[in-house]
């Protein structure tokens, strides 16, 4: 009889993130963070004159605001000093002006956040980086959500089991002395990349192997009634950065926010669980995907094709694990939306046009460069234009202007509701399109007449019949 799959575990198991200087910082708040990283970056070049093949090992201790920490000799890239406790790694460094770069990196360890769970650990770092720089705001840089289940046993078939657009995926196999026979031992598999990432994996394995990895072991499982100490731990984790963070966003913000982000947990497990899927396929069929092809009755083999592979997982149902781990701290996600960011247009991007397009056309002209033949290709594609989609190339411009300006104005809304961004010429930029484009309605242009279709995909993006109905 199949036992019913156990959660023993959820838990936000790694948590990094960076702190900016706000606007609120005054300049002696300002000369007095640098001069605090001044006195380390000396206490760090003690350090570095300590004798000792392990890095580790070449650090000074010093208390600051009443917790030890310990000065190390090297750094993280891009900051000036690490200290680092058994808690937590910090690296800051030295700042001029007010700007978007990071003044101070914060790396919690995994069994500070198993001890205390992320909430006290993230007010507790608050509390203690506030006396340092009082005013900063926080950037989730990367999050792991772990989930640790019992009464199902990951096999190298499962690792087929799974349905995903990810490219990427990789088996691990471990040799082990106990399983002599078999020579190896399979102790889980990882699909997706560092930005966005799941690893399936025997944790009982993992900290046997590593025993400074067993914290979780008296911190979570075995206050769990549920935990069987004769079963083996199989932890479901998934890994997310900041370069997909801050595309994400849901009805609080855009997650890359920290606050959002930490208020988000659930939203973000559910995202993970509907982009990697473990589909319930019996072992046969698992089988001969593995193989890529079916044996029929009369013993002949037929090819699996892409696309009747794709139709087997579309009308298998989730597995039974996937069902009981959907939801995070006993709460179902919602969905989140997807934006990418907007960037600033600027006279550098047209400069490299106009390269690009010199280039090309003396690349046809086999070393020569003609300008009346750049204007007579430009007739030409204008023409072009007009036949196939009705209006000429400046509208054809002029409508992904304003669609650029329909998605930077929901982009920086959202954004400045965080206090992340500030825009002082976005709003010059929305009056100037404005005035620009009921230019072209009054014909203003007599020799770049709209026509008719132009007309109606203007008036569609900017709301005109919307506004009049």
């Amino acid at each position: 009889m199949t036992q019913e799959i156990q959660i023993i575990n959820q838990a936000v198991d790694t948590y990094k993130e960076h702190y900016y200087p706000n606007m609120q910082l005054t300049q002696s708040e300002m000369i007095d963070f640098n001069d605090f990283v001044t006195d380390l970056i000396a206490l760090k070049k003690e350090a570095q004159n300590i004798k000792s093949y392990n890095g580790d090992e070449r650090y000074l201790t010093e208390t600051i605001n009443n917790h030890k920490f310990h000065i190390m000799s090297t750094s993280q890239k891009g900051f000036a000093v690490t200290i680092k406790n058994g808690d937590v790694s910090i690296s800051f460094k030295r700042f001029k002006k007010i700007t978007k770069q990071p003044c101070v990196k914060v790396e919690y360890r995994a069994d500070y956040l198993a001890r205390y769970g992320y909430v006290k650990c993230v007010t507790q770092m608050q509390g203690f980086l506030k006396e340092i720089i009082p005013h900063t705001y926080s950037i989730a840089s990367e999050i792991h959500l772990c989930t640790d289940i019992q009464n199902y046993d990951f096999t190298i078939m499962d690792f087929f089991r799974m349905k995903t657009r990810s490219r990427k995926k990789e088996v691990y196999m471990e040799a082990d002395s106990n399983a002599y026979f078999d020579g190896m031992k399979f102790t889980g598999f990882v699909l997706g990349a560092g930005n966005f990432m799941v690893r399936i994996y025997n944790k009982t394995h993992e900290i046997k192997k590593f025993p400074d990895k067993s914290f979780v072991k008296p911190s979570r499982w075995l206050v769990n009634d549920n935990y069987d100490e004769n079963k083996e731990v199989w932890r479901i984790e998934v890994q997310i950065r900041r370069d997909k963070l801050k595309h994400l966003f849901n009805e609080k913000g855009y997650l890359e926010n920290s606050t959002i982000c930490l208020n988000s947990i659930a939203d973000i497990w559910d995202l993970f669980m509907q982009k990697f899927e473990h589909k319930n396929l019996d072992d046969n069929s698992v089988i001969e995907i593995m193989k890529g092809y079916r044996t029929l009755k009369n013993g002949s083999k037929k090819i699996l094709s892409k696309y009747a592979i794709r139709k087997r997982f579309q009308r298998s149902e989730l597995s039974p694990v996937w069902n009981k781990i959907e939801t995070f701290f006993h709460t179902k996600g919602k969905n989140l939306s997807y934006q990418e960011e907007i960037s600033k247009p600027s006279v550098l991007y047209v400069k490299n046009s106009l390269k690009s397009v010199v280039s090309t056309l003396t690349k046809h002209m086999r070393g020569k460069f003609d300008p009346l033949l750049l204007a007579d290709i430009f007739e030409e594609a204008n023409e072009e234009q007009k036949k196939h989609k009705g209006f000429s190339i400046f509208d054809g411009a002029r409508i992904k202007t304003i669609d650029y300006f329909n998605e930077a104005k929901v982009y920086y809304e959202k954004m400045s509701k965080q206090g992340l961004i500030i825009e002082d010429d976005f709003k010059k930029f929305e009056n100037d399109l404005e005035k620009n484009i009921l230019e072209v309605f009054s014909l203003a242009y007599l020799k770049d007449i709209p026509s008719k279709e132009a007309l109606n995909e203007y008036n569609k993006r900017l709301g005109y019949e919307k506004r009049c109905s």
